[in-house]
């Protein structure tokens, strides 16, 4: 072949690839940042749409990057973050294209942006399949590493990520999640909860925001399970009008079509976030209406089933998705307050710790201090059946206030991982001001310990207790004694103390007991008591704690 006819050739393979070219359709000037190329890119979802993708590559990178990959929301609106874009989502876009360590790679749905469809009228399952395409689409960039993904979940991404990755070996990819603003119980749910809170947020009274949630579970019941049109069941219940949320709109929801609904309520999202075995982090903004805060404690919990690091945060202040909000009636008015950079940080050092350096929970914590002192909410874990033994798992071992220097310190515990939990209320809890403070349950007693392994020992072997789950890589154990469940915690900031709080534990035979303790090296600053009601003896653990045997008598 001649010079000539291999320039000819090569002009035009280079048509045929423009030809191919994603057109561009939005006006708004392409993604730019210093010592960052962005590649604007297309991926070919199973339905014949080309939809476009946005791929971040810093200069002078040096072998493969881990990839935060983008699972969006729900809404017909663009991941493209330009310049000059206020949207939070877009600033944090924007900060995390600049991350030197990381490719960010994003995806707009059907219909968005650049994208060939129709984000109105295409259902989830058509979604999902071009998240999935994209996803299967990392492995064709020379810099990206596809087998260090992050996938970060932002609202109803939130809660379908675990979805992205579709076979065992797509899965093993994935080696972090966060999810924001997401969710994890049935649609039908979260259609009841979000119309709860719209009710009470326009200003119903208690009795009128009940009788409109007894029409929203006949109206998103016959719609969502029996996939029945608004029409249809307005026809025969005219009444449930005023509850439907999509106006005089009765073929969409929030700018999408009754099948994508119906397809979401098919989800078993639990099942779903239940196979995760990698480090997940879910956020709930402090401030978001849309979501619901125990939805976040479950995907936290769930995961945590498998031995994963699993936690789940309210984050002061921020609304469904990274804006910044004064108030709950600010963020359902749209009033947004300047934006917060702090969110940025909080993904950025989680990031950071899970995808770069590799830090233990120790590290995590203080990476993750980003709020200071009274901002930080510990969401904890969903409660599992008692049968499971093992329930308040992931974010349970520590309720109420931490120590804010937690993590500034080392020792045998650097192992664990905690995180201060100032209870401030939020105008969502103020009428609850009202109500008793303190239930009729204890939730569990907590047993501050310096040495983990030696911990274990003693309440394992000395007095016999029989663990029923263990959280923080084994730095917090708990055992369940009847309703009461007691746990042992390890962190350097968090001391023992032989004048804190005393556990006593209830025994058939107090001689014996004492006698057997004492065989196993078990020392007692206090001999066999009696008082009218009980006889009991103290004895003091490894760091100690105060402990007692106690028996009743009989009455």
């Amino acid at each position: 072949m001649t010079n000539r006819s291999t320039i000819a050739v090569a002009m035009m393979l280079a048509v045929a690839t423009q030809a191919q070219e994603l057109s561009r359709k939005v006006k708004t000037p392409r993604e730019n940042y210093p010592n960052v190329d962005v590649i604007y890119d297309s991926v070919t979802a199973p339905d014949g749409n080309r939809l476009r993708t946005i791929v971040t590559k810093p200069r002078d990178t040096k072998g493969k990057l881990p990839v935060i990959f983008v699972a969006g929301w729900l809404s017909c609106d663009s991941v493209e973050a330009p310049p000059g874009t206020k949207d939070a989502s877009g600033l944090v876009f924007q900060s995390l294209a600049r991350l030197p360590q990381f490719s960010l790679f994003r995806i707009d749905k059907q219909g968005v942006g650049d994208s060939e469809g129709s984000c109105a009228e295409n259902d989830f399952e058509s979604e999902l399949a071009g998240y999935r395409a994209a996803f299967r689409a990392l492995n064709k960039y020379d810099f990206i590493d596809a087998n260090r993904i992050y996938i970060l979940g932002i609202s109803n991404g939130g809660g379908f990520a675990p979805l992205v990755p579709e076979s065992e070996a797509e899965q093993a990819q994935v080696r972090g999640y966060i999810s924001v603003g997401g969710w994890v119980k049935t649609w039908f749910e979260h259609m009841l909860e979000i119309e709860r809170r719209r009710f009470m947020l326009i200003g119903k009274s208690p009795g009128e925001v009940t009788d409109r949630i007894n029409g929203a579970v006949t109206l998103y019941y016959e719609w969502l399970i029996k996939s029945r049109t608004v029409d249809d069941i307005l026809k025969d219940r005219p009444q449930l009008a005023e509850v439907w949320a999509g106006g005089k709109d009765h073929a969409h929801l929030y700018g999408r079509p009754p099948a994508f609904y119906q397809q979401l309520q098919k989800l078993n999202l639990a099942a779903a976030w239940s196979r995760v075995k990698a480090p997940t982090l879910a956020l709930h903004g402090q401030f978001d209406w849309i979501m619901s805060r125990e939805d976040h404690e479950l995907i936290a919990a769930d995961v945590s089933r498998n031995g994963t690091d699993a936690f789940a945060y309210e984050v002061p202040q921020m609304g469904h998705t990274f804006q910044h909000f004064l108030s709950l009636a600010d963020a359902f008015k749209g009033r947004e307050a300047p934006f917060d950079p702090k969110v940025i940080g909080l993904l950025t050092d989680w990031l950071m710790k899970e995808g770069v350096t590799h830090a233990g929970n120790r590290e995590r914590w203080q990476a993750m201090d980003t709020f200071g002192s009274g901002d930080w909410h510990r969401i904890r874990g969903g409660r599992l059946p008692r049968g499971d033994h093992a329930f308040e798992r992931s974010t349970s071992a520590f309720r109420g206030r931490a120590v804010r220097d937690a993590v500034l310190s080392h020792g045998d515990c650097a192992r664990s991982g905690w995180q201060q939990a100032d209870n401030s209320q939020t105008e969502t809890r103020k009428r609850e001001r009202s109500l008793q403070m303190i239930t009729n349950e204890v939730a569990f007693v907590a047993i501050a310990v310096s040495d983990a392994q030696r911990a274990r020992k003693f309440y394992q072997e000395t007095l016999e207790l029989k663990p029923t789950h263990t959280a923080m890589e084994g730095a917090w154990v708990e055992y369940d004694l009847g309703p009461t469940t007691i746990g042992v915690g390890c962190h350097p900031a968090w001391k023992p103390s032989h004048d804190g709080t005393t556990v006593a534990f209830e025994v058939d035979d107090i001689d014996a007991a004492i006698a057997k303790l004492k065989q196993r090296g078990a020392e007692f600053d206090i001999e066999k008591i009696e008082t009218p009601v009980c006889w009991m003896a103290q004895f003091r653990d490894p760091d100690g704690n105060k402990l007692l045997v106690h028996k009743r008598k009989r009455k």
